[in-house]
């Protein structure tokens, strides 16, 4: 197995390659005897310059002594940064919580958290996370093959244009997606809107897209309505519309399907964990009545309303989907 800092040096400067110049950023190492900073030992512009000079000094870093990020935290916290990044192959002493809690007081920073390979410190870094306004990621064996093999990652991504395993297809595509959020999604709904954020995430820039949610309330759409070309911007809108959903209300798809064919799609997908009443079927068929849009559905982990979404699916040129929950374990935590 490749060595730990051999994986997060490429990471790391390719994070940094990202940055505008209109970016400020540091990076600091640390061990139990040391750390080791930037020569300029403060928050610069993300120049060409200052970022050769960064991939420098990431190169010349070797590992050496234990795990203690305590004085590497005091000096990141001293920049005044928007946001700092916490990675480590190790367990955290628990009394990190309170250091980074006291030294982000006022809660003007987000921390966000990485666990490399070991997942030992996932409860003190998800706190950390948490208390902060962060996210917590494990970078697991696969991650890392993704990391030192970024042609293999984007060819796989390209391949698995698909939403629960339906492909979207290779082409520019219309797409909208029409996902249930009654109460009784309550306590699935986190593995729907992660499914629904990959998804979007593979779209490209040629393709257009749209979101909404249904429950007995009106249909919640995501900003500013309508099929958006696909890119970064509209991407992290909806990113940020799924992730402000809350579940609650009875099943009641119809507002939200009326609204997805009149979007003029050429796809649309429906997911449920509830069943349909059969006028639905008949709704779907007279939207669709010169069968230009395909319309997918997706049982998710009840197959109560199979037969209803399997009947919208084949009348409609599309395919039905049951997700189990052995198909949701198979998802990132």
């Amino acid at each position: 197995m490749t060595c730990p800092i051999e994986v997060v040096k490429p990471e790391l400067k390719r994070c940094l390659c990202q940055l505008s110049e209109g970016d400020e950023f540091h990076v600091i190492f640390y061990s139990s005897n040391s750390t080791a900073e930037l020569p300029e030992r403060k928050l610069v512009h993300a120049t060409e310059a200052n970022k050769i000079k960064a991939f420098e000094c990431i190169d010349g870093i070797i590992t050496r002594g234990e795990n203690d990020p305590t004085e590497a935290l005091k000096r990141a916290f001293a920049l005044e940064p928007d946001m700092v990044f916490l990675l480590t192959p190790c367990e955290v002493d628990p009394s990190v919580v309170n250091l980074v809690k006291n030294l982000n007081a006022k809660g003007e920073v987000m921390v966000n958290t990485i666990s490399l390979l070991n997942d030992d410190g996932r409860t003190t870094l998800k706190e950390i996370a948490g208390q902060n306004r962060g996210t917590y990621k494990f970078v697991r064996e696969h991650d890392l093959a993704r990391i030192l093999n970024p042609g293999a990652d984007q060819r796989e991504r390209a391949e698995r244009r698909d939403y629960w395993g339906i492909t979207l297809g290779g082409k520019p595509c219309k797409v909208v997606f029409v996902c249930d959020r009654s109460g009784s999604m309550t306590n699935s709904i986190d593995f729907s809107k992660y499914e629904l954020n990959r998804c979007i995430d593979t779209l490209k820039e040629t393709d257009e897209f749209g979101v909404l949610f249904f429950s007995t309330d009106p249909p919640l759409e995501m900003s500013p309505g309508g099929l958006v070309p696909a890119t970064e911007a509209n991407t992290d809108l909806a990113f940020d519309f799924v992730r402000h959903v809350i579940p609650q209300g009875d099943t009641e798809p119809a507002s939200a399907i009326k609204r997805a064919f009149a979007l003029q799609p050429e796809t649309i997908f429906i997911l449920t964990d509830g069943e349909f009443d059969k006028s639905v079927v008949d709704l779907v068929k007279s939207l669709n009545a010169g069968g230009k849009v395909t319309v997918h559905t997706v049982a998710f982990l009840y197959q109560t309303g199979g037969k209803v979404l399997k009947e919208i699916a084949e009348q409609n040129g599309g395919v039905y989907k049951f997700v189990s929950e052995a198909d949701l374990a198979r998802l990132p935590p």
